[in-house]
């Protein structure tokens, strides 16, 4: 099955993801889910490098392929919430972590929730 996405938000989860692609020989798609601040289930900022790491790792192996990374924001109706600057400062810090464990490209990542923070 290829038409199914998986959100991940912790590095434990994408290994038993990957081990089940393994076994299947079907790579899985993944969405990164980080936390930036609604606590709703996201890798939190000390878990993220781990789970962004693993997924580059499982990525190189052909097990998953991470299509995107993303996030809840708090306040996703008021883009001028000051809470919603600081949403998307620490998504783009999480989306540079991502690249340098070497999942590239993910420029779609940040301009998508730049898109969405920035819509009236």
């Amino acid at each position: 099955m290829r038409d199914i996405d998986l959100s991940v938000s912790s590095a434990a989860h994408l290994s038993r993801i990957a081990a089940c692609a393994e076994a299947v020989e079907v790579p899985a798609f993944a969405h990164l889910k980080v936390d930036t601040g609604l606590h709703r289930n996201g890798a939190c900022p000390a878990d993220w490098p781990q789970l962004a790491e693993a997924a580059a790792e499982f990525e190189r192996r052909g097990l998953v392929h991470v299509r995107g990374i993303w996030s809840h924001l708090i306040h996703p109706d008021d883009p001028g919430h000051p809470a919603t600057a600081v949403q998307v400062r620490a998504f783009e810090t999480a989306v540079r972590q991502a690249r340098r464990a070497g999942l590239v490209p993910l420029e779609k990542s940040s301009l998508l929730v730049k898109r969405h923070v920035c819509t009236r």
